[in-house]
Order: C-alpha cells, then sequence, then structure tokens
C-alpha cells in the first residue's frame, strides 16, 4: 500500500501530461491543415495575378487573334480569340457571367485582396498555434529532465 499523497500527485501528473500530449497532436494536425490550406491560397493569388497580367496584355489587341490553347499534358490547340466579345468570369457556384476584359480584371483584383486577407489571417492563426505547440513541447521537455 502506497502511503501518503505521492500516488495521487504522480496520477495527476501523468494526466495532465497526456492531456498536453493529446493536444499538441491536435495543435499539430490543425497546423498542417492550416499550412496545406495557405499554400492552396497562394497557389490560387498567383493564378489570379497571373490571369489580371494576360488579362491586360490581350488590352493591347483587337478583332480575332490567332492563338494556342493548352489542352493539358503538352498538347495545344490553335485557335482564335474574338477580342470583340466579352470574356467569361466564373462568378461562383457555377455562375459564369459575361464581362468586359475590365471588368474582369477588376472582379479578379478584388478577389486577389480577399485572398490576400485570409492569407494574412490564416498565418497569423498559425503562428498562435505554433507558439502554444512549443510552449506545450518545451513544458514536456523540461518534466522529462
Amino acid at each position: 500500500m502506497i502511503k501518503g499523497g505521492f500516488a495521487m500527485a504522480d496520477a495527476k501528473k501523468v494526466k495532465a501530461d497526456q492531456k498536453d500530449i493529446v493536444t499538441a497532436k491536435y495543435l499539430e494536425q490543425q497546423m498542417t491543415a492550416f499550412q496545406n490550406e495557405i499554400n492552396r491560397l497562394r497557389n490560387m493569388a498567383n493564378e489570379t495575378r497571373r490571369t489580371i497580367s494576360a488579362l491586360e496584355d490581350l488590352k493591347q489587341f483587337k478583332g480575332k487573334q490567332n492563338s494556342i490553347v493548352p489542352l493539358g499534358a503538352g498538347v495545344f490547340l490553335h485557335s482564335t480569340v474574338d477580342l470583340t466579345k466579352p470574356t467569361l468570369v466564373d462568378m461562383g457556384a457555377g455562375v459564369v457571367v459575361e464581362k468586359e476584359i475590365d471588368e474582369a480584371i477588376s472582379i479578379l483584383r478584388e478577389r486577389l485582396k480577399n485572398i490576400d486577407e485570409n492569407v494574412k489571417v490564416l498565418t497569423a492563426n498559425l503562428s498562435k498555434m505554433s507558439k502554444q505547440y512549443n510552449s506545450i513541447l518545451m513544458k514536456l521537455y523540461q518534466q522529462q529532465a
């Protein structure tokens, strides 16, 4: 039989350590998910910037222009682009609308602004989680020493 409060104190310490370990694992999963989302948004932002640049380049041309359209896997198709017609812009939920090039650029710039804001928020949250995670790891490490 164990006398005194040592066994009880040890049990509480083990339970607290287990809680910290579970919390650290959860934070690690959340940080991975946040980092993946940040990467996805950054890729989306880069694609949006390239599209804005391409649309700005197209503004200098008039009428019909010969073009090459990438189909994928290194395959291209000769095409004619009619620049007298508006662009088609995906507005979400499967809705596509016709917009003049300047309007399309404006919509894309607004999207880019929203993407950049989301990246800032996610990055700030990731930083907070990282600090909490590191604090837990440091606490566990010090208890082992």
